[in-house]
């Protein structure tokens, strides 16, 4: 369970990194 939230938690914080990399 916990992990699940946690992988998705990882997923955006790369995706807002590259964003904000941008």
């Amino acid at each position: 369970m916990a992990t699940k939230l946690i992988r998705n938690w990882a997923d955006q914080i790369k995706a807002g990194n590259h964003q904000l990399s941008k």
